[in-house]
């Protein structure tokens, strides 16, 4: 009788510990940190289509080449984007060159495209001044991309996040 109450003070010991790791679990996952699918090709070769994220929900600060999840507010779906351009600068798109406060953006992470490509979507060149509390964001595939070109700047309160891994499953071995 003795060894059977402590064997139940241990069991109930026991569940107490791993209530408590999934309440810290669900925590994270809830507050700080979500796990994203990555849906479409607009971020390649940087992310591809099913490739998996982990975004920081808290306590990130943003700045420029940042990729971020956030949720548009035409389609209500979530996209992840790269940071081109914060609040105050100015960005101009002329084919296939991007400058921010009149420098030239160094953007390793694009597809190679042949010169001269057309990143303006057939309106010639886009300019526009970021306002406050807004970013500008591009996806690194240009030509196929729904970004800022498109939907304007993003106010920053419909950021989820910045991406802070990606990683890709691929289980065709």
């Amino acid at each position: 009788m003795e060894s059977m109450k402590k064997k139940i003070k241990f069991t109930r010991k026991e569940i107490t510990v791993w209530l408590l790791i999934i309440a810290v679990l669900v925590f994270i996952r809830l507050f700080i940190i979500s796990p994203i699918k990555v849906s479409g090709s607009s971020m390649e070769p940087t992310l591809k289509n099913n490739d998996h994220c982990l975004v920081l929900k808290t306590a990130y600060s943003l700045s420029t080449g940042d990729t971020v999840v956030f949720k548009d507010t035409q389609s209500d779906k979530f996209l992840i984007k790269r940071v081109i351009a914060m609040e105050g600068d100015t960005v101009k798109i002329e084919n296939d060159s991007v400058t921010v406060n009149g420098e030239k953006l160094n953007e390793p992470y694009l597809i190679t495209y042949p010169e001269n490509t057309d990143f303006t979507y057939g309106n010639g060149v886009i300019e526009s001044n970021i306002k406050a509390d807004t970013v500008y964001v591009l996806g690194d595939n240009r030509l196929i991309s729904k970004d800022s070109r498109i939907i304007g700047s993003i106010n920053k309160k419909q950021i989820l996040g910045k991406v802070i891994l990606s990683y890709s499953f691929n289980l065709n071995l």
